[in-house]
């Protein structure tokens, strides 16, 4: 039988106590194909719908041609996608690729050059964890695959390209 806790006078305590509940709930993992459709549909949502910056379209799907190679990674909650953030291996044609020349860029685009892009945390899950958790993972994925740790110069560039994410702030 459960035991009964007397609630908290202060709401901000109760507040707590639910943001601990959901991200205990939280499950990182890669997202594989069966997971795009409800990825697109979420892109779609929050892209197009939520923020204006697609037109939406009938089949409320949204998608390009970088996901034809890029990684997912998503956050669930009772097996429901709450949030996900996609990762452009090198090599590859980057999503900034359509908005700014490379030559601009205070770096290389070379081999040890990952792009995170698309951080989307869906509205029920935005006021916890989900964000950061789904940075640390891209973060940490894009080390195992670069293998950073073994060089100074690819840390450094690294370390640039995250700066340079500040938005002159």
């Amino acid at each position: 039988m459960p035991i009964d806790r007397p609630r908290s006078a202060d709401p901000g305590e109760e507040l707590i106590r639910d943001r601990h509940r959901r991200a205990a709930a939280i499950t990182i993992a890669f997202a594989n194909d069966s997971d795009r459709a409800e990825l697109y549909a979420a892109r779609h949502e929050v892209y197009a719908v939520e923020l204006g910056q697609h037109p939406p379209n009938p089949t409320g799907s949204l998608s390009d041609s970088l996901d034809n190679f890029n990684v997912y990674i998503k956050a669930t909650v009772a097996d429901r996608i709450v949030g996900f953030v996609s990762v452009t291996p090198p090599g590859r044609k980057y999503s900034v690729d359509k908005y700014f020349a490379r030559e601009d860029f205070p770096f290389s685009f070379d081999a040890t050059l990952y792009e995170v892009r698309l951080l989307t945390v869906l509205p029920s899950h935005r006021r916890g964890v989900v964000a950061s958790l789904l940075m640390y993972a891209a973060l940490r994925w894009i080390e195992t695959q670069a293998d950073l740790r073994s060089s100074r110069s690819a840390v450094k560039k690294y370390s640039v390209s995250i700066a340079k994410l500040d938005f002159g702030r």
